[in-house]
């Protein structure tokens, strides 16, 4: 009689990578998606370097996020450097990131737009910031739905 076989599968779990120093707001971007019913794992990383030093062991581990919401302003290494150093790569340059953060500045919105990123100001109204949070899942669509 032939040896049954065990045969183990894995659910694969798409990954949002949130980078952001406001807990206020990395807290609601996770409940907005795990309240949609979605399935997906959110990583956190509180400012640029956090979010290299994740990526880098993304890539040794072959586990990238299906996107990364940046933040403009915080510690250590702001949006802006974060992205050009995550550019630099040629890896993780194809990780979608969009930018989510309390800026309104013009050149900051152009820059980005040039970049082929895209930049969101964040609505204080709390239907818009759900409404905008779900409209980003589309960026890791068929992943996670």
């Amino acid at each position: 009689m032939p040896a049954k076989s065990l045969v183990l599968v894995m659910a694969f779990v798409p990954l949002i990578l949130c980078v952001d120093d406001d807990e206020d707001d990395l807290f609601f971007i996770k409940e907005i998606i795990q309240a949609e019913g979605h399935s997906f794992e959110i990583k956190e990383a509180r400012n640029g370097v956090d979010a290299l030093n994740y990526l880098q062991e993304g890539l040794k581990n072959k586990e990238l996020p299906c996107l990364i919401i940046m933040d403009m302003n915080m510690p250590r290494m702001d949006g802006k450097q974060t992205i050009s150093k995550i550019k630099e790569n040629e890896q993780l340059s194809k990780v979608p990131i969009v930018v989510f953060t309390t800026s309104s500045n013009a050149d900051h919105q152009k820059y980005f737009e040039s970049q082929d990123i895209r930049f969101i100001t964040k609505p204080f109204d709390y239907k818009v910031f759900t409404k905008e949070i779900i409209n980003l899942l589309a960026y890791c669509a068929d992943l996670g739905a």
